[in-house]
């Protein structure tokens, strides 16, 4: 089976100065490329969000990169076993990049069309580790209003 991981980042910066981003668009892009199964949403912003598919040890492997390669600790807030690959409005992209809006946040119209396509439940706030009981923050992830 497939699972759906929702990897969630203080901020993902796009821009040719953001070496950074630029380094995680690559290697998502040539595991995408590697392997058939795998498909990244990567939305842009504060907090930064990456929506893959892939198999279950995939999203250990990633955050891996994400912190030691590209500075970016990430949390999985969610996954959830899909039987078959999803494609976001019929688009056959592997690697779908969604830029941030004015203020810096993340375009959260995409994530919840992609979040319904799937029949998943949980709010942003969750999806965003946004947390009420932890004073409205996750590893420095700061509630927008």
């Amino acid at each position: 089976d497939l699972m759906l991981g929702f990897l969630v980042v203080n901020h993902l910066h796009k821009g040719s100065s953001h070496k950074k981003e630029k380094a995680i668009v690559k290697e998502l892009r040539a595991l995408c490329k590697e392997h058939t199964e795998h498909r990244v949403h990567m939305f842009y912003g504060q907090p930064g969000l990456l929506i893959v598919q892939s198999s279950p040890t995939s999203f250990s492997e990633i955050q891996k990169f994400l912190k030691k390669i590209a500075g970016k600790p990430a949390t999985l807030t969610k996954t959830k076993t899909i039987r078959e690959k999803v494609q976001d409005n019929g688009s056959s992209e592997k690697f779908v990049e969604y830029p941030g809006l004015g203020g810096g946040g993340c375009d959260k119209d995409a994530i919840r069309r992609i979040k319904d396509q799937y029949g998943i439940k949980k709010t942003l706030d969750v999806i965003l580790g946004l947390n009420e009981k932890r004073g409205g923050m996750i590893r420095g992830l700061e509630k927008k209003k």
